[in-house]
């Protein structure tokens, strides 16, 4: 009978010493081999840098176009504009946040759709609506002229 034990302890303890062999070398290969962590990895993007990405871009601030999602800030120069919806008299109502003023004030602005198309003055730019929807709306940012 004690054979027999000290049979199966040696198997069970040979068996433990091969799945740590195996475990220790299958970690040193992938510590040995696997890339360096890089930024997007770090940053939280698992996607490669010379993957296909497939969406839409909120807004066009290069040449002057937001997209104001309901409920969404978008940080326009030094302001951060809020599109509130739509009310019942075709009027929409924006919120503005200054952080240099105060980070949690928001100033509410409402405007008719009718006098927004004809342009309209919000945190310091010029603006004209472009169209608006229930869930969103579309500005168009005025440019002074180059002098």
């Amino acid at each position: 009978m004690e054979k027999r034990l000290g049979q199966e302890l040696s198997s069970l303890f040979g068996l433990l010493l091969f799945g740590l062999v195996i475990f220790f070398g299958l970690y040193h290969f992938m510590q040995r081999f696997a890339t360096e962590p890089s930024v997007h990895s770090l940053m939280g993007s698992n996607s490669r840098p010379d993957a296909f990405y497939n969406e839409t871009p909120p807004s066009e601030p290069a040449r002057g176009r937001y997209v104001l999602h309901l409920n969404e800030s978008l940080t326009v120069g030094k302001a951060s504009l809020t599109y509130r919806g739509l009310t019942e008299r075709s009027y929409f109502l924006v919120d503005v946040i200054i952080p240099e003023l105060d980070p949690r004030r928001p100033y509410k602005y409402s405007f008719t759709i009718d006098t927004a198309e004809q342009g309209f003055r919000l945190a310091g730019h010029d603006f004209k609506l472009d169209s608006i929807g229930a869930d969103y709306v579309r500005l168009v940012r005025e440019m002074p002229p180059s002098e």
